[in-house]
């Protein structure tokens, strides 16, 4: 269905970024892989946003609030990061306000 697109990005997105970060060795490495894989995503988030796809920016959204972004500074680790988590959703509610996954992650994002 429609409403499994989101959630299916979603876990792609996750599967790729966690199978990417576990397979880089040196810490350096690891930071660089997050990265290409966080630029692949804005790139994703601008294409969604164009295209108007209220389901993948939801999973996006979800991703940032689950996931969050590396911290370089953090030896590249991942921390949630809900001001964009926040800002997904929102931009997935202004597209589509139907979309009840959305409306209820950015709730818990806001909390």
């Amino acid at each position: 269905s429609e409403g499994d697109a989101g959630l299916c990005e979603l876990f792609a997105v996750v599967e790729r970024v966690t199978a990417t970060y576990y397979a880089a060795q040196e810490p350096e490495r690891k930071i660089g892989v997050m990265r290409s894989q966080f630029t692949n995503l804005y790139c994703r988030h601008s294409q969604a946003v164009e295209a108007r796809e209220a389901l993948a920016l939801a999973a996006m959204g979800e991703f940032y609030r689950l996931i969050g972004g590396p911290a370089p500074d953090r030896g590249g680790k991942c921390f949630p990061h809900l001001p964009t988590a926040q800002s997904c959703l929102q931009q997935a509610l202004t597209i589509d306000p139907s979309v009840g996954f959305a409306a209820e992650r950015l709730a818990r994002a806001q909390t």
